[in-house]
């Protein structure tokens, strides 16, 4: 470990390291997310918190069941400190927080989305990764499909022909996101979230439930070792393989 780390208080004034972070007041989040018990933090000698992780308790629906998850969020480090591990120290401890509270699953929804290699790194997977080449009769489609119960513009295949052209857009076999630069515009039936298995017995127990291939025991989980068994395989890869979660910025 390369920081003390503690859980916030409720004196702790984290709202500068937020603003230094995200380049916003975060007054959104701080006045409906936040909760120092969720809260991870590491502090210099003098107690000043150099990074933050904050966690949400949430239930995951799948296959008609609902599954205790954690969303991770407001994940960040000082400008001045980073490159020193203080946001992996604080990734680790929030999985070793949430084994001790027998949390099976943990997501989040990296933004800018070229934060997702950050997260790859101790396994999380992204299950709507692989995108097909837009077609934009597909895409007329989802969106019919999405704006169905609403009044809207139609948007025709030429539009969205044209679209593809001005933004960036990622379909996948559901759905489709688009993209202006990193920054997620409008998603249907997909999703950029990233999603890590914390406990591995209960969710093989809960693949066989569903009706999964069997989830491989020769795993590879070093930010996990009660699930390491020495193996290759991911864990989380294999799960994901099967279910695509919908996950969105609204969601916070």
């Amino acid at each position: 470990m390369r920081g003390d780390i503690r859980y916030a208080r409720a004196g702790d004034d984290l709202r500068p390291l937020w603003r230094l972070c995200f380049g916003e007041s975060g007054e959104t989040f701080f006045g409906y997310s936040y909760s120092p018990e969720r809260c991870l933090l590491v502090e210099d000698d003098d107690g000043a918190p150099l990074a933050m992780l904050h966690y949400l308790p949430r239930q995951l629906c799948i296959g008609g069941e609902e599954i205790p998850a954690a969303y991770a969020l407001g994940v960040c480090a000082h400008p001045e400190h980073r490159g020193r591990g203080y946001a992996s120290d604080l990734m680790e401890q929030l999985f070793f927080e949430l084994h001790l509270r027998k949390v099976p699953l943990c997501c989040v929804l990296p933004q800018p989305l070229s934060n997702a290699r950050f997260y790859e790194r101790f396994g999380f997977a992204r299950p709507s990764a692989k995108t097909l080449p837009p077609d934009p009769a597909l895409l007329a489609r989802y969106y019919g499909q999405l704006m169905a119960q609403r009044p809207h513009l139609r948007r025709t295949e030429a539009d969205w022909a044209a679209m593809t052209q001005e933004y960036r857009v990622e379909m996948t076999a559901s759905g489709y996101a688009v993209y202006d630069g990193d920054t997620l515009m409008e998603s249907y039936n997909t999703t950029t979230a990233c999603f890590k298995v914390i406990e591995g017995e209960y969710i093989r127990s809960l693949a066989l439930r569903l009706g999964y291939p069997p989830l491989p025991r020769d795993v590879k989980d070093e930010c996990c070792p009660w699930n390491d068994t020495g193996g290759a395989a991911s864990l989380d890869e294999a799960f994901f393989a099967n279910t695509a979660p919908y996950v969105n910025l609204l969601y916070n």
